[in-house]
Order: structure tokens, then sequence, then C-alpha cells
């Protein structure tokens, strides 16, 4: 008889270009629902990672439930917990979104970030950039 072994988890390694400066903090949250995604509260994970001297981060999360997500992060070069942003509203700091939506006047919907997660070990690429650059 066959063993049947169904993995519910995995690990989601999130891969970040563009790390332009080594100052500062990469401020990421995972989302699983629309509900809290356009003002960036209660996400499902949230994480703070030290930028180490690199033009590339990667950030491995592990037993993460299969599902889908939407990730959102940016590169805190301040360090002041916030994503910076001038008096019109536009983010002073570099941003990305999971799928890399190319919406600029406005942060994307969940559904244009959204993947689906699920394999033991799954790899999602963010390009930071700044607003001017997009």
């Amino acid at each position: 008889m066959l063993s049947s072994h169904l993995t519910t988890t995995g690990s989601l390694e999130i891969q970040m270009n563009n790390v332009e400066s080594k100052e500062g903090m990469i401020r990421f949250a995972i989302f699983d629902q629309e509900e809290g995604f356009r003002d960036q509260e209660h996400p499902f994970y949230d994480d703070v990672v030290s930028v180490k001297g690199t033009d590339n981060l990667s950030i491995t999360v592990s037993d993460l439930p299969f599902g889908h997500y939407t990730i959102g992060t940016f590169h805190d070069l301040n360090n002041n917990g916030v994503l910076d942003r001038n008096t019109l509203g536009i983010p002073n700091e570099p941003y990305a979104f999971s799928n890399n939506p190319t919406a600029k006047w406005k942060a994307p919907k969940f559904k244009e970030s959204r993947f689906h997660f699920t394999k033991d070990q799954q790899v999602v690429m963010l390009e930071l950039k700044h607003w001017r650059d997009r």
C-alpha cells in the first residue's frame, strides 16, 4: 500500500532586486485577502530585514500555508517604519509588489499582485523601484 503525504505548507523565497542602498531596512508584508491590503493593515505575515550590503536580497518564509497571496515591500531608507511620501502622496522610497504590476498613479489592487502559492519550495521575484521609474 502506498502512503500518501499531502503537504499543505511550503517555503516561500522572496527575492528582491535593485536594492540600491546599504542603509535602512527592507519591510515587507504578505496578505492573504483583499481586506486590509489597500491600507497595509493586518497582514497575514510581516517582517523587517536588514540590508546586508548587496544589490539583491533573499528572504525565506517557512511553513506558509498554500493559498493565494500578495506581497508588498519597501526599502525603508531612513528606518522610520513608514513608506515616506511627498506632499502629493508619491512614495519617496523604493517599493515593490508581487507580480511587479505597472500601477503608477495608484496602488495596485490585490488581484493585480496576487499569486498562487502551491509548491513545497517556491520563489517570488520582486523588483524594487522608485515611483519615477514605473
